[in-house]
């Protein structure tokens, strides 16, 4: 049970290493964070929201994610 407990984690840290890689999740990260900055009504989150999926789409273009 050990080591399958051992796999299972290292296949969603390889899971998760994929998914940093790809722009569309900083791009979903920064909406996430709009939407609770429009919830809480907090300037602060909308832009940082804003800069965050501008920021995965640019630097996908530069071909760095």
């Amino acid at each position: 049970n050990t080591s399958s407990s051992i796999l299972l984690g290292r296949k969603i840290m390889e899971w998760i290493k994929g998914r940093m890689k790809e722009p569309s999740t900083y791009a979903g990260v920064g909406v996430g964070v709009i939407g609770i900055g429009i919830v809480v009504d907090e300037p602060i989150c909308i832009f940082v929201g804003i800069a965050a999926a501008v920021l995965s789409f640019i630097l996908k273009e530069k071909g760095i994610l």
